[in-house]
């Protein structure tokens, strides 16, 4: 019974707070006094000049100002005790002619908070847009939202003391406040004269302007602070300060004595404060007291300098968080917001961070990072990554050479690492510079025409995550000749051309590939017809280095699947390989060689020191050349010295001609120039149970040792994809290969046929029995 009491009082309670009577006051029918708490929703509009507001009671009190406009009274809204709260809704003015727009007394407080606007402007004997009279500080004015603009008269500032006075205290949230002293008054802070210090101003968020002309932006008024200076705390926010001949943030303009600086503590925020007067500070002292060397500082008192984060926001309207790190540990100074402008309304992209002595790195959350260096004043902050986003519909990125990134036709800014992800079924991605840019393509899918093109400079291309480029006409990834791409990172590629006589990766049509370098990651690439998987367009050749990664290279009909083209000018090029696993599928060019036709101009050159190789064909070479006859089916050069090389071709050599017989060398040795024969190694990196070393699947190191001379041919990798066989190239002679699964191998290799066969694996002996023979010796 007692519970349902309880339980009926309670929703009695609520069903009360829940109607809390909202008086309507419309102020074109006269003055509004409150005596008492309560919410009080005030419109209209008046010019008389007896009209007011006024609030005198100790009792909450809440106003709400829908679209009020009071011009030209006495004094608009007039604060003599009590703690109100005004909710801003619509546009409002509050002008008076003979005193501050809201007038805060000495122990009273005001909270401003709402979505809409006010305007506020103090006008006669030196009186604040918000604040106090002359000679009479302002109580505490607390900002949360909403879009305030304040305004004093002569001697009294844009927010907090009239004349004479010092700004109280005065707390800002959040919103978007402009303050414009009188003048000789602070914008936000004191009056003009000995007694208008600072106050207590403290900036937590939102978006700050404050301007004056002898007084500071934020803090003093002109000969402010002799008794007083006050206290200045910035933890975060978008702070624009200025001043004429005072500080931007600081002391008003005044001599040794009465130009004192307040206490200034920053840990956080983008600050961007200056002095038009050459002798005053952008933050700390005015241009009477150049002298001094008040500065900055962070809350347990090391000395801040300014670090200008540069292009931290072009091309983004967006809120973004930026956060340090200083000397590689987590640093409290962040900043949250959409940025500056200049004087014109205008953008400005950078960020103004006050920091101490130390090495940083800044992260925002629009991808962008920097880092640098403040020692003593001098600091260098460098761009290092900016991320650019390719849109569900047209997405247009351009690297060009002094520029930097242009997105959509907008100028993003020149940085040394760029990181594109989305995606987008009509884009592109163009890269013409000397900067040698590094991009990351971060689970990026592009499609389109001609989607990445790489038009001048040597770019180094990440790869994170999964990542797609698929040209309806030209190369998949475009590397013009004369340009150089070097691939690396833990994710995968997919690169397609679906028409233009363009590679997968590499040239277009008649063009051959710049310098192409895979160190990692998962590439799968697959060219149009006429075109190989990666290196030439149709009569284009390669210039290709695989390091390590996964590497799938499909030709389209009639090229090579790593090399050229089809046609004469369809040789190999230059292609490299010294690790990783590669398989290579050609049509009528080689897996790996000539396309089709291909080698009559230059016949090219393949070196292998390394890696898994496994290169197909129909009618071209599995290594070597493409299908053709006579002059137009040449060999390249063939150089092995290391890996393991599974070559096949239907109706072409495994490694040497294609179908069409055409001529050239053996595969040979780099050094010696000997012939090279293949070696078939069974079962080399099969579990063996029995080996005391094994490792089971896995990769594996062989090591190949000629008996006459100590010759050394090297494998490691963890087989083929459907074998456990490897296949060495090897020269003529006696060979011991080991490798470290315990698997040896012993035999010989000849150009009429090699016999390598396994050796006896080393005896297990279980530890049972070893320690029966030990009992047994004991006895």
């Amino acid at each position: 019974m007692k519970k349902l009491l309880i339980l009926t009082i309670f929703l009695c309670f609520a069903a009360f707070a829940d109607e809390v009577q909202v008086i309507d006051h419309d102020i074109s029918t006269g003055s509004l006094v409150i005596n008492s708490g309560g919410i009080w929703k005030v419109t209209g509009s008046t010019d008389d000049k007896d009209v007011s507001i006024t609030i005198d009671t100790d009792d909450k009190v809440t106003n709400i100002f829908e679209n009020l406009t009071m011009d030209d009274t006495d004094c608009a809204v007039n604060i003599v005790k009590g703690n109100v709260t005004v909710i801003l809704r619509g546009s409002s003015l509050l002008h008076s002619a003979n005193g501050p727009g809201i007038r805060v007394s000495s122990g009273a407080s005001l909270t401003i908070e709402g979505e809409g606007s006010l305007t506020a402007k103090g006008e006669g004997d030196q009186n604040s847009g918000i604040g106090s009279r002359n000679y009479q500080n302002s109580g505490s004015i607390t900002i949360n939202s909403g879009h305030v603009s304040a305004y004093g008269s002569p001697f009294g500032a844009g927010i907090g003391g009239g004349g004479h006075s010092n700004g109280g205290t005065i707390t800002i949230n959040g919103g978007d406040v402009t303050a414009v002293g009188g003048n000789y008054a602070a914008g936000i802070g004191g009056g003009t004269g000995h007694e208008g210090g600072a106050g207590t101003i403290t900036i937590n968020g939102g978006h700050i302007r404050a301007t004056s002309d002898d007084g500071a932006g934020i803090g003093c008024g002109n000969e402010g602070g002799f008794y007083e200076p006050g206290t200045i705390t910035i933890t975060g926010g978008t702070i624009e300060a200025s001043s004429q001949s005072g500080a931007g943030i600081g002391a008003g303009n005044g001599d040794r004595q009465d130009g004192d600086v307040p206490d200034i503590y920053i840990s956080g925020g983008s600050i961007r404060a200056y002095a038009d007067n050459p002798d005053a500070a952008a933050i700390g002292h005015g241009a009477g007291n150049k002298f001094s060397t008040d500065g900055p500082m962070t809350p347990d008192k090391k000395p801040v300098y300014l670090a200008t984060i540069s292009s931290a926001f072009t091309g983004h309207t967006t809120s973004y968080t930026f956060t340090t790190k200083k000397d590689g540990i987590d640093y409290t100074y962040s900043y949250t917001g959409k940025g500056h402008t200049n004087k014109s309304n205008e953008p400005d992209n950078n960020l103004y961070f006050y920091l101490p002595n130390g090495t940083y790195a800044i992260e925002g959350t629009n991808g962008r990072t920097f880092s640098g260096t403040i020692s003593n004043g001098s600091s260098d902050f460098t761009p290092e990554s900016v991320k650019l986003h390719m849109g569900d519909s047209d997405s247009e990125i351009e690297i060009e050479d002094k520029i930097g990134a242009i997105q959509n036709n907008q100028t993003i800014g020149r940085f040394n690492n760029y990181i594109i992800d989305g995606t987008t079924a009509n884009g592109f991605v163009s890269v013409y510079t000397s900067d040698n840019p590094t991009i990351t393509l971060d689970n990026a899918s592009i499609a389109g025409f001609q989607v990445f093109r790489i038009e001048g400079g040597d770019v180094n291309l990440i790869l994170n995550g999964s990542n797609s480029l698929i040209s309806d006409a030209g190369a998949g990834l475009h590397v013009a000749p004369g340009t150089s791409v070097t691939i690396s990172g833990t994710g995968s590629l997919t690169a397609i051309s679906q028409g233009g006589a363009g590679a997968g990766i590499g040239g277009n049509s008649y063009e051959s590939s710049g310098e192409i370098i895979i160190n990692s990651g998962t590439i799968t690439a697959t060219g149009s017809q006429y075109a190989a998987g990666i290196g030439g367009g149709e009569h284009g050749k390669a210039n290709v280095t695989i390091n390590g990664g996964s590497v799938t290279a499909t030709a389209g009909w009639k090229g090579a699947g790593i090399g050229g083209g089809t046609g004469w000018e369809g040789g190999t090029g230059e292609i490299t390989i010294n690790g990783g696993y590669v398989k290579a599928i050609g049509n009528e060019g080689a897996g790996i060689g000539n396309g089709d036709e291909g080698g009559q101009n230059e016949i090219g050159e393949i070196t292998i020191t390394g890696g898994t190789i496994e290169a197909s064909a129909s009618s071209g070479a599995g290594i070597g050349a493409g299908n053709a006859g006579g002059e137009s089916g040449r060999v390249p050069a063939i150089y092995i010295s290391g890996g393991s090389i599974k070559a096949t071709s239907e109706t072409g050599s495994p490694i040497g001609p294609g179908y069409g017989k055409g001529d050239g060398p053996s595969p040979q040795t780099a050094v010696g120039g000997e012939d090279v024969y293949c070696a078939a190694l069974t079962d080399a990196t099969a579990p063996t149970a029995n080996s005391i070393y094994g490792v089971g699947d896995g990769e594996v190191t062989f090591t190949a040792t000629r008996k006459s001379d100590s010759h050394s041919y090297g494998y490691e990798g963890e087989g083929h994809s459907d074998t456990y066989d490897l296949y060495f190239y090897l020269p003529e002679g006696e060979y011991t290969i080991t490798g470290n699964n315990g698997k040896t191998y012993a035999g010989r290799v000849s150009s009429s046929g090699s016999t390598i066969t396994p050796t006896p694996e080393p005896a297990v002996i279980s530890l049972a029995l070893l320690a029966l023979a030990a009992f047994l010796r004991r006895k």
